[in-house]
């Protein structure tokens, strides 16, 4: 049965509506979180014709709509839930003013529109769209080793969404791409039981060392996710 498919593009912004920067109090560490932490160009990268996506228009390091608003691992660890509070180096750089504004004017609404959207879909499936770093940070979630160059996400008891991501990973590693399955992250953003499978791009692929200037081989990086995405459309037509 054919699948509509919808490109979440949840980190590719580095906008914060001024009237919240009051709550930054260390410049410095937000700008270079901003730098490292943003998945640079992923709003083009990802952007293929015919298929929805969905983009959030502010920084992750604002409002980060693909954490938990209770129970985040990553808040009670590293103080980067939905709001974060700590940067890049685990400095504190953000009070918590506003913090429920933020979730009642920014998360909940950009919940209730993917919830929306899916509905309006035919058999929808999900693609979590993302790119990581060849560094390791403080908040990295692991030690240091080679990383491939396309990470795969994909859920525990997903076994539809299992089925597509074993077959994106033979597509990449068919292009002589190092792919692996949910390292060095796992799982993917899911929303009203609708399956998912994330895609990571290593920055490497397309981002010079500055993380600010495109690669002559973005476009070619662009091309593979396009066809990996049209692979995946015949397969769910079939």
């Amino acid at each position: 049965m054919k699948s509509e498919i919808i490109m979440h593009i949840p980190h590719s912004s580095k906008a914060i509506p001024s009237e919240y920067m009051e709550a930054y109090h260390d410049v410095a560490e937000l700008n270079e979180t901003l730098l490292k932490l943003t998945d640079t160009y992923t709003d083009e990268l990802f952007a293929v014709d015919g298929v929805e996506k969905i983009i959030f228009p502010y920084s992750r390091t604002f409002c980060d709509v693909e954490r938990f608003l209770q129970d985040e691992p990553m808040e009670s660890k590293f103080g980067q839930g939905y709001y974060y509070t700590n940067g890049i180096n685990l400095k504190p750089f953000r009070t918590e003013i506003n913090k429920e504004t933020v979730r009642d004017k920014y998360y909940t609404p950009h919940h209730a529109f993917m919830k929306e959207t899916i509905r309006k879909l035919n058999n929808p499936l999900l693609i979590d769209c993302h790119s990581f770093s060849d560094e390791i940070y403080k908040c990295s979630p692991f030690e240091s080793r080679e990383l491939p160059d396309i990470c795969l996400g994909v859920n525990e008891g997903d076994f539809h969404a299992q089925n597509l991501c074993s077959r994106f990973y033979d597509y990449f590693t068919g292009q002589g791409l190092k792919t692996a399955i949910n390292f060095p992250y796992s799982g993917s953003f899911q929303i009203d039981n609708v399956p998912s499978v994330m895609i990571e791009i290593n920055k490497r692929l397309y981002l010079h060392d500055d993380l600010l200037t495109k690669r002559s081989d973005f476009y070619k990086t662009k091309a593979l996710v396009k066809f990996s995405v049209k692979k995946i459309q015949e397969y769910t037509v079939e």
